[in-house]
């Protein structure tokens, strides 16, 4: 009777215990190519990743953020290489015609434009370079900066390659169930998560001029939000000379040091007219909401910014004029309230 009351009491913990809870479906905000956002569900657990080291399977629980690279609608990717493949065509009436073909796929156009450009043909280069400013002049700096692979942010780094499946299974509360068009995608965020983030700022794609490639962070600022943001890193700003003229998150070094240290300070920019008409080359400013007034983060920023909307940031243009500068900053992010 003793032995057959232990065996009740050691086993009683085991019986009482609550059945493991299933996870509830995370909710997703997701931004469109034409600027709209919708709040969904996803029915997909995991994705595939074709990365240069082969494919990983990363479950989307893991996943901070997934900023989409460009994709060819169905059938689109073949049109295009057959016209662009005329440009190199012995027949002068083909080269001609292909030249105005290829502008009426407009965006689509642009990465085997690129590739063109890169040909060992002098005719070839000259008729690409020529597509590719027209077609340019039509787009925004965001479709033109569009990176050809997918980047997700995850708890352990950056994840970069090519999703392979073309859509999400989700549900929205306005359209039901539905199939997300990944070719029309540009971001997803979990939404009501931490408002933590680390993510790589590529001068690649926001160290342009006209200060027109700013990175959206996703967080919302009010006026309770308090900002923590570090940077770390080096950026070259002519890498045509590579490691001459680096730069950290404070702006340029090595050469001209400007007011504050850090690198030299340049007239004109968003500041002008308002904020002394002055920024740092090669500097990591913020701003919140798409109208807002930059501020410089350099290394690190503690405080409350002014204004209300979307938390922006961006490394200032090189004063140099120059559009390829390389390298990225790790961002660190946190906001509270």
């Amino acid at each position: 009777m003793v032995r057959f009351l232990a065996l009740v009491a050691l086993c009683a913990p085991v019986l009482a215990a609550d059945p493991p809870k299933k996870a509830g479906p995370i909710g997703y905000e997701l931004k469109f190519a034409d600027g709209t956002t919708v709040q969904a569900t996803i029915a997909d657990a995991s994705v595939v990743v074709a990365t240069k080291y082969g494919k990983l399977t990363v479950p989307l629980a893991d996943v901070k953020r997934i900023e989409f690279g460009f994709r060819y609608p169905d059938g689109m990717q073949a049109k295009v290489d057959a016209v662009v493949g005329d440009f190199g065509s012995k027949e002068f009436a083909a080269r001609e015609k292909a030249c105005k073909d290829i502008l009426t796929f407009g965006e689509f156009a642009l990465p085997a434009v690129k590739r063109a450009m890169r040909s060992d043909s002098p005719e070839v280069v000259r008729r690409a370079k020529e597509a590719h400013d027209k077609i340019a002049k039509t787009l925004t700096a965001e479709v033109l900066e569009l990176r050809e692979y997918d980047v997700l942010h995850t708890a352990d780094g950056p994840i970069r390659g090519t999703i392979e499946t073309t859509g999400f299974k989700a549900r929205t509360k306005y359209f039901g169930e539905t199939t997300l068009n990944l070719a029309d995608l540009r971001d997803l965020r979990p939404v009501g998560v931490a408002a933590r983030d680390e993510f790589a700022l590529d001068a690649d794609k926001h160290a342009k001029q006209r200060w027109a490639a700013w990175h959206d962070t996703g967080l919302n600022v009010t006026e309770r939000t308090t900002l923590d943001i570090s940077v770390s890193g080096k950026i070259d700003q002519w890498p045509q000379s590579p490691g001459q003229y680096m730069a950290g998150p404070g702006g340029s070094t090595g050469f001209v040091a400007g007011p504050g240290g850090g690198g030299p300070v340049v007239p004109g920019g968003p500041f002008q007219g308002g904020g002394g008409g002055q920024y740092k080359s090669g500097a990591v400013y913020g701003k919140v909401g798409e109208s807002g007034t930059p501020f410089l983060i350099a290394e690190a920023y503690k405080g409350k910014p002014t204004g209300k909307g979307k938390l922006y940031v961006i490394i200032a243009p090189s004063h140099w004029g120059n559009e390829n500068c390389t390298g990225e900053f790790t961002v660190k992010l946190k906001a509270g309230e």
